[in-house]
């Protein structure tokens, strides 16, 4: 389907938008619960349709394998393993194997954030990296090298299966609603300035079989503020664009 960007000046008159109808009786998906608060206060229509909750949930729930606490401990338990297993250079108090043990649980969340990001293990360029960034790749080369690892990220890929996920997300807080008025062809993703891997992949995964609208607050009078959105969407391929810059900035962010 589709991405597509709305703006608003007043977050107390968003009923007053042209695109207001459009996106009434969607599912809405907030950068946080006080955003939820805020929005059933002003909006009561979408409070008593149970069409707000937050965008966590959602990638929770999109992803429920991936963000399973069970699958986490079981990456803990691999990076482990791969530190135990792979011949590192010991410096001269032999801590470097010890370091890396210690900081097991940031080689995991930098291991995931490479799987978010699709990023391939033979991608990096090690004659710019310094040694502990080395381990890191060592060890994500050991990882995607494993017939059954518990790195193994799945995209959602189907849109029975999106449609399923969304509407469980949404009945995770709103459990007796029926939903018979949601309107399944739109989400709208309300307040996000700052993407994570996981929810770039919620917006690729979605848009594909919907129409995607990230909706936030805009004003003109602090246009400096807005400058990185306007750069990244000045392009009409939203989506391209979206996926190239934050997979770009989150690989460079990570091997800092």
């Amino acid at each position: 389907m589709g991405l597509k960007i709305y703006t608003y000046s007043d977050p107390y008159e968003i009923n007053r938008e042209s695109y207001w109808n459009e996106i009434k009786d969607c599912a809405h998906f907030c950068v946080s619960q006080t955003m939820v608060n805020g929005l059933e206060d002003v909006y009561p229509s979408l409070k008593e349709g149970g069409y707000l909750t937050t965008i966590r949930i959602l990638i929770n729930t999109l992803y429920s394998d991936w963000e399973d606490e069970n699958r986490r401990v079981k990456q803990i338990m691999e990076v482990d393993n791969a530190i135990n297993s792979l011949p590192l250079d010991e410096d001269e108090t032999g801590n470097a194997r010890r370091s890396l043990e210690y900081n097991t649980k940031s080689l995991v969340k930098c291991i995931r954030m490479f799987k978010e990001l699709g990023l391939s293990a033979n991608s990096f360029d090690n004659s710019r990296l310094n040694t502990d960034q080395k381990y890191l790749i060592d060890i994500y080369k050991h990882t995607c090298s494993r017939e059954k690892t518990s790195f193994e990220f799945h995209r959602a890929s189907q849109t029975d299966v999106i449609d399923e996920k969304i509407l469980e997300a949404l009945k995770n807080k709103h459990k007796d609603y029926s939903y018979d008025k949601l309107d399944r062809s739109t989400v709208v993703i309300h307040g996000i300035h700052q993407f994570t891997p996981a929810m770039l992949c919620a917006i690729e995964d979605i848009s594909r079989f919907k129409n995607v609208i990230l909706l936030f607050n805009y004003q003109k009078q602090y246009e400096a503020i807005y400058q990185t959105w306007t750069n990244i969407y000045r392009s009409e391929e939203h989506t391209s664009e979206l996926q190239s810059q934050f997979r770009i900035s989150y690989a460079v962010f990570c091997l800092k």
